[in-house]
């Protein structure tokens, strides 16, 4: 879908004379040939989510040739006004990017096209707007960005200036440390920074010229801890001055030295704590809770806030600023929001209470896992997907998803929210709409523009706060047609698609049945038509004759002491009655002799 959105703007620019608009994320540096890298600018004064945008790739300047086509979706981290994050398919020398992550496909040599898209949901319609793009051609009459590409060396690197494209060895700013080569990058072997180079936190070389530790060559490459929970006023027993924690959370699949970063506390960083060489490491996916006792910083109870720097002091995590800190109260961030709650969990996922209290969104949507306490909303269940819609229908209008309400009363459907995906990296927020009890809604991607891709994937529902409500299980190669339904208490393929009824399980042919257990633990999806399920089953009646016997058996076995009570008081009763009658006749004898 996304390519076909990306596809159709390329071959509109060629065509269409627009006003230029206005760019956020603009192409600063790239390399086409040996160690391919690309550097990606932000050209705002504020801070840009990379998620929110798309890389967009095909294998030839003009689209009308172009015979494949590829897309990725950028990292989950933020970028400050000016700064810029790195892309690179090998180990290319990096001089001045935030960030430097996995270039996701490498460029063809001889001419190619590389567009940066922005996805923007307004209304329950997602949009495609386009940002920055770079095109190259082997041949220098070609009309294209980059000239000549492949008449250059191995070693050139292309960069934007104020007036077009030009190219150099080295990136603009950067100066080689030392002037070998490495042979597998054609790059200088390591770059250091000068004085016009753009801000930067720079987690893979050295801070060279700054007053602090130069940063760990054990993180090189890796995201920044964020921190994800902080008490400030401990309930009693507890002191400030040993049980105030600030909490720390490693989003890397790589342990990280925390040697020379630093934490401040304070509104204008009045307190600061540095961490020994060798003493403090996150190992990965952790979440690691520092008291006071430890690094005697203050977190005052009326207002403040925390930073995480970097060894030359460069801001890599902030908190929201906080107020009025309640007793034993945590802020923490969850669902992306710094909020309050009256459960503090440090060194485990952070807990939203049904008393926490949202406030300013974060900054920050690469986020520490949290879990709620309560379920404080209404739940829903999906019963069944449309991953592969049967021609004449197509992906991108016919696909869909069902959800149905089990509950007694109807739920507002505004703020809930639909996830696809293997990597659930698809999300649709409901905007409005109620769902009355025992009814079923159909979500089309006409209206979502959710993809559920043909090969594998799955979808979630989740509640308004971002905690799961209920999943699918996972299915592989979809069939042409066959919707992915809840029924007989398991997930399979039917070749019967029931949007917005009951599902109804009809049995695919021999072989391409795929089934699995419902991912959620709760199950309280509505049954199957009772009518398909018995069609299905096919039972002979000798069959459910022996069950009906077997049933009665067991009844007689589990009861058996109550039907020898009654057995019992039943005879007693007979003797009771025999007695009486006898003593009456007894009785009537003896009048008659009088």
């Amino acid at each position: 879908m996304l390519l076909e959105a990306g596809y159709t703007w390329s071959l509109q620019s060629i065509t269409l004379a627009d006003t230029p608009l206005a760019k956020e994320l603009t192409v600063g540096q790239i390399k086409i040939t040996g160690d391919e890298f690309l550097v990606l600018r932000n050209a705002t004064n504020t801070n840009l989510q990379l998620n929110n945008y798309w890389l967009q790739y095909f294998n030839d300047f003009d689209l009308a040739r172009t015979s494949s086509a590829s897309s990725s979706q950028l990292p989950a981290v933020w970028l400050q006004p000016g700064q810029e994050i790195m892309l690179a398919v090998g180990t290319a020398a990096a001089c001045g990017p935030v960030w430097v992550s996995k270039l996701p496909f490498s460029f063809k040599d001889s001419a190619g096209m590389l567009q940066i898209l922005n996805l923007s949901q307004t209304g329950g319609i997602i949009g495609y707007k386009p940002e920055d793009q770079v095109s190259w051609s082997s041949k220098a009459a070609d009309a294209v960005d980059i000239k000549g590409v492949s008449g250059s060396t191995a070693a050139q690197i292309y960069y934007k200036t104020e007036t077009g494209w030009a190219s150099a060895a080295t990136p603009p700013g950067c100066t080689a440390a030392t002037t070998s080569t490495s042979s597998l990058t054609d790059t200088p072997a390591a770059l250091s920074q000068s004085s016009n180079s753009p801000p930067s936190i720079l987690l893979s070389q050295s801070d060279e010229g700054s007053s602090g530790s130069s940063i760990p060559a054990a993180v090189a490459g890796l995201m920044a801890p964020l921190l994800s929970e902080i008490l400030p006023n401990p309930g009693s027993p507890k002191t400030d001055a040993n049980d105030e924690y600030i909490e720390l959370y490693n989003p890397n699949d790589r342990a990280f030295d925390l040697s020379g970063f630093k934490l401040q506390t304070g509104s204008g960083g009045t307190y600061s704590y540095t961490f020994p060489d060798g003493q403090f490491s996150l190992q990965p996916y952790e979440l690691k809770a520092f008291y006071s006792s430890i690094t005697n910083l203050s977190l005052a109870n009326s207002g403040s806030e925390v930073k995480f720097l970097s060894p030359a002091g460069d801001v890599l995590s902030a908190s929201d600023a906080y107020a009025d800190a309640q007793d034993d109260y945590a802020w923490i961030l969850a669902d992306g929001l710094w909020q309050w709650s009256s459960a503090p969990t440090p060194d485990a996922r952070n807990i939203v209470t049904s008393s926490s209290q949202s406030v300013l969104g974060s900054s920050d949507s690469t986020r520490p896992p949290a879990t709620s306490s309560g379920q404080t909303y209404s739940p829903l269940v999906i019963t069944e997907l449309l991953p592969n819609p049967k021609s004449p229908q197509t992906d991108a209008e016919n696909e869909f998803i069902e959800i149905y309400n089990p509950n007694k009363t109807a739920v507002n459907l505004a703020g809930y929210i639909l996830v696809t995906g293997s990597q659930d990296n698809h999300k649709y927020t409901i905007k409005e709409g109620s769902l009355g009890p025992g009814v079923y809604k159909v979500f089309y991607s006409s209206t979502t523009h959710l993809t559920l891709s043909n090969s594998e994937g799955r979808a979630q529902i989740l509640a308004p706060s971002g905690s799961q409500i209920d999943a699918t299980a996972d299915y592989t190669k979809a069939p042409e047609g066959q919707s992915w339904i809840y029924a007989n208490s398991k997930w399979q393929w039917t070749t019967a698609p029931t949007p917005g009824k009951a599902n109804i399980f009809t049995a695919p042919a021999v072989g391409s049945s795929t089934t699995g257990n419902r991912s959620n633990a709760t199950n309280n999806s509505p049954a199957s038509s009772a009518n398909s399920a018995a069609k299905s089953n096919g039972l002979h009646p000798m069959i459910l004759a022996g069950i009906g016997g077997a049933v009665l058996l067991y009844a007689l076995y589990e009861y058996r002491n109550d039907v020898a009570n009654l057995i019992y008081r039943l005879r007693r009763n007979r003797s009771v009655r025999r007695t009486a009658g006898q003593a009456a006749q007894t009785a009537g004898g003896n009048g008659a002799t009088l």
